[in-house]
């Protein structure tokens, strides 16, 4: 029973040891933790990531100030309804103000396509504060929280990538209204223009070209040094966006992982781990109490083991050489007659004989009545040292004498 006991106690803590074995492996295979502690490195590693990620929205506001998208919008707007730049491809000699008028009419009109990809960059900041809120793997949580942060980072990045491209296209349209080589005889040619306005051209028109000459100095003024400062905020953009992206391919390997290895039924023994360790510790020693307490059970209960003694090699004795038999008489005289080794000697009814390594004695007839160590002798007896032999009145001893 004890035994019984002490091999339950041992496979009780066998069972629990592989239950946190087997958690711990699972945990350690498992692809969406090993994402999430990837992600909680990288972002301590670069916290300024995060941080960039939250202030995209006062970047966009930002851009849309410098840009004056609404104006810019207002005034592309101005230019497709009074289709002024194409009436300048009929008026003679303004080379360098229609240049500078076909550049503003293409920047205006790309500002305001800007302006909507502006709008969707404010849902960075959301996913800025879930990834500062990442702080390690939520066993029971852990997939959905990464797919939400999956969802919220293919948004983010794809509106960063628009944005940037957006900031590339806006960038390279103004740069080249704010740093045309014209730019220098433009003032010139355009005052010496708008002199002749009314000459040239009917009242409805010249105002038109004038508002035209407006916009281009309005353009010029408020775009100049824009495009340096785009530029750097695409950087942090197209920095930010890769990021994201290579988070997006990584989590969409690790949901093939999990679907290849059905970590969703995996993941509940770890869970059950975590959830029930402190019963689990507990039943680790209560079964080590208990084999210990089988272990000294069977102990006490086991008998001493018996130490046998060597086994002494039983040497055949020889007859001594001087057997004899010591006769008492009545007046206590003692007589000692030695026994042959070899025939046999006779004593009124019994017979001594010598057998082997032995001396036995038989009793002959029943004229005396004859006792060996008090018994009646019947039929052939072995004498042993010390045996009181009576035969009628006569005692002796048989004696082995050395």
């Amino acid at each position: 029973m004890f035994r019984m006991v002490n091999r339950i106690g041992l496979f009780l803590v066998m069972a629990i040891l592989i239950l946190f074995v087997g958690a711990k492996v699972i945990n350690a295979r498992d692809p969406y933790r090993a994402l999430t502690e990837a992600l909680v490195a990288e972002i301590a590693a670069d916290p300024q990531r995060t941080t960039r990620l939250n202030t995209y929205g006062a970047e966009a506001n930002a851009l849309r100030q410098t840009l004056n998208t609404e104006q810019a919008a207002a005034i592309a707007a101005w230019l497709d309804a009074t289709q002024a730049v194409p009436f300048l491809e009929s008026v003679p000699g303004i080379g360098k103000v229609k240049v500078l008028a076909v550049g503003v009419d293409t920047a205006v009109h790309k500002i305001a396509a800007f302006d909507a990809n502006l709008a969707a960059i404010t849902s960075a900041a959301t996913l800025s504060q879930r990834f500062a809120q990442l702080r390690s793997y939520d066993l029971e949580h852990g997939n959905v929280t990464l797919t939400d942060l999956y969802q919220q980072s293919q948004t983010v990045s794809h509106s960063l990538n628009d944005v940037s491209e957006g900031l590339g296209t806006v960038a390279t349209a103004v740069e080249a209204v704010t740093e045309q080589p014209a730019l220098e005889t433009f003032q010139q040619e355009a005052l010496e223009w708008r002199s002749h306005l009314n000459i040239w051209l009917s009242e409805d028109m010249a105002n038109k070209a004038s508002d035209l000459i407006d916009l281009v100095y309005w353009s010029i003024e408020s775009w100049q040094g824009v495009p340096a400062n785009m530029l750097d905020v695409k950087q942090r953009m197209d920095m930010d966006a890769a990021w994201l992206n290579h988070f997006e391919q990584r989590y969409e390997q690790a949901t093939i992982i999990n679907e290849r290895w059905h970590f969703d039924t995996l993941r509940l023994l770890p869970l059950f781990v975590a959830e029930n360790s402190h019963s689990l510790y507990l039943g680790i020693v209560g079964g080590l109490l208990l084999a210990l307490a089988g272990w000294l059970g069977s102990r006490e209960r086991r008998p001493a083991p018996q130490v046998h003694a060597p086994r002494r090699q039983v040497v055949a004795q020889q007859a001594p050489l001087r057997p004899s038999l010591a006769f008492q008489w009545e007046n206590g005289r003692t007589e000692r007659q030695t026994l042959p080794t070899v025939g046999e000697l006779t004593i009124g009814n019994i017979v001594i004989k010598r057998a082997r390594v032995r001396y036995y004695l038989e009793r002959l007839d029943n004229a005396f009545p004859a006792f060996l160590n008090g018994q009646p002798i019947c039929g052939a007896r072995i004498l042993n040292d010390g045996d009181m032999l009576q035969i009628g009145e006569l005692h002796t001893v048989f004696q082995l004498v050395a």
